[in-house]
């Protein structure tokens, strides 16, 4: 009886609260976010980026896990030219954990950022030497940095949630503690099957209990996740339905600059980020409620005037159009919870990096 009013956490949850405090997540080293936010983002924090398709969202995803895949200093082998002090690459040396929901994701793309960014740093202090080792260094470096990443594919909201809760620990070094991101890119693609399983069951007359929705089942296990491993949470979805251009509840529907937010891309219980703002305590890591702490909406580049001489052929190969690769002026406003505008920031996706 005594025992029963004593409250009591795992070991997990124990180290999770000392390292809320100590060891916070840190910027995205995406600078043009980073430079918005007005408060660091806490480890556990949920991000949403919502869009059009083709407005940059993966690739968006794909620099954050870049950045944090990334060495902070890298000290390659090189036996023709003894390199004396580590370079600066300034990475995270993260794991990050991908859930690839619209089973697209672009492994290539992901080690060609990163070869990219490693070669550029080891040419600036190696220039016109060991031109052979190099690349062989470079690539021994670049599946190191994808040995720190786990991707899934799961075929429902219910897998992915079932993922979360039970398997996630297993499948990474060193229990998941050096978890930094986990990224869920086109949650919505489970949308309408989920509404038709919602539908059917409705229909049904063997049960009085309706089943609990999938994506109740997703919350639950992002609510056990922010207890224990906390990574901030990234979450990209699509455009479903877009809002009235009219204002509800004093949260207007367009941006300052007269661009559209969109309505949530996922059903309740999901959160929304307008939503009135709740006074949770962020020093408390095991708080149980769950919410957006920020917002993303990205958009495409706008329609520009080719350069001058420039023909039509040249100016389409260069742009390279197709999901947001190859394109520049990406425009993104981040709201934080309660629907409020922080701010726009611009970023470009280019063949061979994205510029922040």
């Amino acid at each position: 009886m005594l025992a029963a009013g004593i409250e009591s956490e795992s070991g997990l949850e124990l180290l999770n609260s000392v390292r809320y405090s100590t060891c916070p997540p840190g910027d995205t080293l995406f600078r043009g976010l980073d430079a918005l936010f007005q408060t660091p983002l806490n480890r556990g924090d949920l991000i949403e980026i919502q869009g059009l398709p083709s407005t940059g969202k993966t690739q968006f995803l794909l620099f954050i896990t870049m950045t944090s895949l990334l060495p902070t200093l890298w000290k390659p082998v090189i036996s023709s030219v003894p390199i004396l002090h580590p370079i600066e690459i300034g990475g995270k040396e993260k794991t990050v954990v991908w859930f690839d929901c619209t089973q697209r994701f672009d492994i290539e793309r992901l080690a060609h950022l990163i070869r990219s960014v490693l070669s550029s740093r080891l040419g600036n202090s190696l220039a016109g030497r060991g031109a052979g080792e190099k690349v062989e260094e470079v690539e021994r470096e670049v599946v190191r940095c994808l040995g720190r990443l786990v991707v899934y594919k799961p075929g429902s909201t219910t897998e992915l949630a079932a993922t979360i809760l039970s398997r996630l620990s297993l499948g990474l070094p060193n229990g998941g503690l050096n978890l930094s991101y986990l990224i869920i890119d086109g949650l919505s693609e489970f949308y309408h099957a989920d509404q038709f399983q919602k539908e059917q069951a409705s229909k049904s007359k063997t049960t009085s209990t309706p089943p609990t929705p999938p994506i109740r089942h997703l919350i639950t296990s992002l609510t056990h996740l922010r207890r224990t491993l906390s990574p901030v949470v990234l979450v990209s979805t699509w455009v479903l339905n877009s809002s009235k251009n009219s204002s509800k509840n004093g949260i207007t529907h367009r941006s300052t600059e007269f661009y559209p937010f969109f309505s949530p891309a996922l059903p309740s219980p999901w959160p929304s980020i307008t939503s009135p703002a709740q006074n949770l305590d962020p020093s408390d890591p095991i708080d149980n409620s769950i919410g957006l702490r920020y917002h993303i909406t990205t958009y495409a580049p706008e329609m520009r005037k080719g350069k001058e001489g420039e023909s039509f052929e040249e100016a389409f190969r260069k742009r390279k159009v197709g999901r947001g690769k190859g394109m520049e002026e990406f425009k993104a406003i981040l709201r934080e919870r309660g629907g409020g505008e922080v701010g726009h920031w611009e970023f470009d996706v280019l063949e061979d990096r994205i510029d922040s």
